[in-house]
This record gives structure tokens, sequence and C-alpha cells, in this order.
């Protein structure tokens, strides 16, 4: 018969059993390290390591502290958040934590592009401008400390200024002359930066555009002032050859053409205009605006006018020699009436050239401010708030309120200062007498004003009526002035 297995050796269980669960739990050990993350149990790490850890932070810190700083470049530190020093060139050693580099900047020169700026010039002409500014930190402590940004604060103090110094100039000196314009942004920009710690070394403009319309006006202008200097030319070579001809004498004997003027010769000009306008008196001022009426109605009227540049120059201020409180009426056009050009009539025109307070302001500013030394009140033929004022007031109290406002404000005048208009025939002659006397109502209100009377008084001011006849262009100029308003 076969031979019988032999029996499996005895085995101890409670051995085995402590063995496994020996086993069991170094697996178990083994996969909690690996992935003790996964359970929510701490990573604990052994001695290796921590000093490779260790090794490594502290070699990183270490690197951090060290800076190396180059040439014409500065960095400022602070300790614990206040100043502590300032490094320039080489190698540096910072404390670690506790120190920071806030602050790092370059010694050398920088440049700022300014962006272009819708300007306008001592003309008012209005340009489109920039600029570039070139400067250097000459403080590193005052430009971190001082002001946030200093790059922009810089570009926004440039604005202004760059605004500032076209104001100053006119438009031939900054389109020609952009040196004198740098010159006044450095002088500007200089000294008010060296607060934060720099230093503006020099400014230039880049570009200075007028409008296109501008442009097209000036290439107008220029291409006008060739042809005449090229038919002064061939007029000029005519008259040589006359004379060689012998023929007229008088046609040779003619001035060259003049050159053209420029902005400063236009400026020259209306300052000495000006002055002659402030040695007037108050009678010269009357004769000349009796002869300017005089010219207009016997058809001589000399029209004047004011080129391009005289307009420019105009726009630098005002020095009028009289002051006209006319009517609104399209009717009266004022300067063409009295024959003067622009800037010579401070005009206020008014319905029934009635006096009030925004009139009494404005007086005030020609009399006091600008120095006017005659006042003229024009009233006019067929004028139709002195004709409206004389209906009855129930007619005129249904006007609307400013309206019938004025119109019984004038109408109480016309009863002051005038006879029954009533009885008056002759519409024409009523309607002058209605019209004089509400001029001479309103000379009255000028003068009730103690300033104006006291000028009147030291014949430094002199006021009158004016009665201006449409249909002929006459203005017949009278003095209205009541001797007991001046006491």
């Amino acid at each position: 018969p076969p031979a019988l297995p032999a029996p499996p050796p005895r085995r101890d269980a409670r051995r085995d059993e402590v063995g496994e669960r020996k086993t069991s739990d170094a697996a178990m050990s083994t996969a909690l390290r690996v992935r003790g993350g996964d359970f929510g149990i701490t990573y604990v790490p052994d001695a290796f390591e921590l000093t490779v850890a260790g090794v490594l932070l502290g070699a990183a810190t270490a690197w951090a502290s060290v800076h190396v700083v180059s040439q014409n470049d500065e960095l400022i530190v602070e300790r614990l958040g206040k100043f502590h020093a300032k490094l320039g060139a080489g190698l540096h050693v910072l404390l670690p934590l506790a120190d920071k580099v806030v602050f790092k900047t370059t010694l050398r020169e920088q440049v700022l592009d300014v962006p272009p700026q819708q300007c306008l010039t001592r003309d008012n002409i209005p340009v489109t401008a920039d600029a570039v500014v070139f400067f250097r930190v000459t403080e590193p402590c005052a430009t971190r400390y001082a002001v946030a940004d200093h790059r922009q604060a810089l570009t926004n103090l440039a604005h202004v200024q760059l605004r500032e110094g076209v104001s100053q100039l006119l438009l031939d000196d900054v389109v020609q002359a952009r040196h004198n314009l740098a010159q006044i942004l450095h002088q500007g920009l200089n000294p008010a930066v060296q607060s934060w710690g720099l230093e503006v070394t020099r400014v230039e403009v880049k570009d200075v555009n007028p409008s296109a319309q501008l442009l097209s006006t000036i290439e107008m202008q220029a291409a006008a002032e060739r042809m005449r200097k090229a038919v002064g030319q061939e007029e000029q070579g005519r008259d040589a050859v006359s004379l060689r001809g012998g023929l007229s004498l008088s046609q040779a004997v003619r001035a060259t053409p003049e050159a053209a003027p420029t902005m400063d010769d236009v400026i020259a000009s209306i300052n000495q205009r000006n002055d002659n306008v402030k040695s007037l008196t108050p009678q010269d001022v009357l004769t000349d605006l009796r002869a300017g009426n005089a010219r207009f109605w016997t058809g001589k009227a000399a029209r004047p006018d004011l080129t391009p540049m005289q307009r420019r120059a105009l726009a630098l201020g005002q020095a009028p020699k009289v002051a006209v409180l006319g009517c609104a009426d399209s009717r009266v056009p004022i300067e063409i009436v009295f024959d003067q050009g622009p800037g010579d009539i401070f005009t206020l025109r008014v319905a029934g050239n009635v006096h009030g307070s925004h009139v009494a302001g404005s007086l005030d500013y020609a009399v006091h401010h600008l120095n006017i030394k005659l006042v003229v009140v024009l009233g006019h033929e067929g004028c139709g708030a002195v004709k409206a004022a004389q209906l009855a007031e129930a007619d005129i109290k249904g006007e609307q309120p400013y309206l019938r406002d004025m119109l019984l404000g004038m109408k109480k005048d016309l009863k002051a200062n005038s006879k029954d208009l009533d009885s008056i025939a002759d519409p024409r002659a009523r309607d002058r007498e209605a019209v004089i006397a509400n001029t001479r109502a309103q000379v009255h209100k000028i003068l009730e004003d103690k300033a104006m009377r006291a000028k009147v008084k030291a014949g430094e001011l002199l006021v009158v009526g004016g009665f201006y006849e449409i249909s002929s262009g006459v203005v017949d100029l009278f003095e209205v002035v009541n001797p007991e308003l001046l006491k």
C-alpha cells in the first residue's frame, strides 16, 4: 500500500498570532509615514531630513541678505519699517527678516516723455505741444519719502508748466523760437522738484502744432505776402524802365515795398495806440466821435479793419475810447455809425437804452478799470421800446413780466423828463421828443452814482446823450447833465 504523507509540524498558535501582528504593525507604520497626509497625520521628519532642510533654509536666507549694488545705483533700506541706511555701489549684507530694500534708483540721467497738451498762446491761439524732460535723482531719501510717485508727479508738473509757458509767448515765438519755451519750462520745473530730491537738467520741446484751420490760414497769408512782394518787384522793374526811357518820373519815385511787420511790431503799434487813447481828454474823444459820424453820414467812412496779426494782438487787452449805451435795435450798428474799429468802443446794448443794475456794473468797470472818459447814451429814431412805453398802462400790464416792468419804468421816466407829449401834433417831432426825454432820464440815472458824479466834477469824465436819425445817419450829441446832480 502507498505510504501515507507525513503529518504537518505542530504550530504554536499563540506565537504565530503575535508574529503576524508585528508584521502588520510595521507595514501600517510604513504606509502611514508615506501616506500620512491621507489620514490627517502629521509627517515627522527624521534628524537627517531636518539637517538638510535647515542647511537649505539658511543658505536661502543668507543669499537673500546679500545685495550687490551697481555703479551709480542706490538702495534705500528700512529696518522694522523705519529708514536704516542708504547703500551705494558694492557688496552689502543685510540683517535677515529685519532689513528690507524699499526703494531702488539710479543716479544717472533719466528721460521723461511729456504727452501732448492743448495750450493757448498769449494771443489766444490753440496749439498742441509736447516736450521731453531730462532729470536725475540727487537725493534718493527725499525721492522716496517726499513724494509718492516722483515720475507721475514730475509729469503732472510738466503739464502745468507747459501750458503756463505757452501762455506767456505769442504764436510766432512758440513756433519759431522753441528754445525760449524750453528755457521757461526749465526755470519753472527745476526749483519745484528740488524738494523731491530731483534735478531737471534740461527740457526740450518736441512739437508745437497749431490747428489745421490755423495752418491753412497761415499758408494763405504767406502766399498773399509772396504775391505782394512779387507785384512790388514787378512794379519797381516797370518804373525803372520808364525812368530810363524818359517817361514819367513820378512812377519811378515810389517807396519800395516794406517788409511784412512781425508780431512784435504789431503789438508795439497796438500799445502805442492805447497810450495815445489814455492821453486824450473827454472833449478830444467827443470831437473824434463827432468826426467819425460825419464821415459815416457823408459817405466817406474809413471803415477801419484789422489784419489777422492785429486781431491776435488785440486779444492781449483792450483800451476803448468811449462807452456807448445804445438800443438793441438791429438798425443801430454803433461802431459803424461812429466809423470806429474793433476795440474802439465799449458797447452796451439793451432795448430802449435803459439803465439798470447790469448796465451800471458794466459802466463801473468801463470808467473805473478801463479809464474811459466819455459815456454816451444813444437813442434813435423810431425806437419801438419808447413807443411801447407811451401806451396805456392797461395795455403794458398785459405783456410778459420782464417786458412789462421795463416799459412801466420807461413810462415813469418819460413823464418826469418831458412835457405833455400828446400836445405835439407832428409824429416825427413827438417821436424825437420822447426818445430825447428817455435818453435824458438814463443820463440822470448814470449820474446818480456818487463816483460818476465825482469824476464829472473833476473833469475826468463826460456823460452825454445822443439821438441817431436812422434816415439821415446823423447823430446829434448833446450834453444833458443837470448841474443840480453834481452838488
